[in-house]
């Protein structure tokens, strides 16, 4: 999941991927729960003009309550990727 993150890379920054829960009838039933925090983003060296937050979520979809972590990097935007039983690549 490609995150926009703007002109710079905050790892505080407060509008990272999140989720909630959603009823059809009473819309947003929860407060949002972060799916990643800076510990589990990695940044390049260098830095980079437009940077993109590229996010691998799991989510365990055998509890009642949905729960998704997720980790990332940060890199350029990119528009292939392959995802493999270990590995993904942007």
């Amino acid at each position: 999941m490609p995150y926009f993150l703007g002109s710079g890379f905050d790892a505080h920054q407060p509008h990272l991927p999140a989720i909630t829960r959603w009823d059809a009838g009473r819309g947003r039933i929860d407060d949002w729960d972060l799916v990643i925090d800076g510990s589990e983003i990695y940044r390049p060296v260098q830095e980079i003009e437009y940077p993109v937050l590229h996010t691998v979520v799991t989510c365990d979809l055998s509890r009642p309550q949905l729960r998704c972590d997720a980790q990332g990097i940060v890199g350029p935007y990119g528009r292939s990727f392959h995802v493999s039983q270990s590995a993904v690549y942007v």
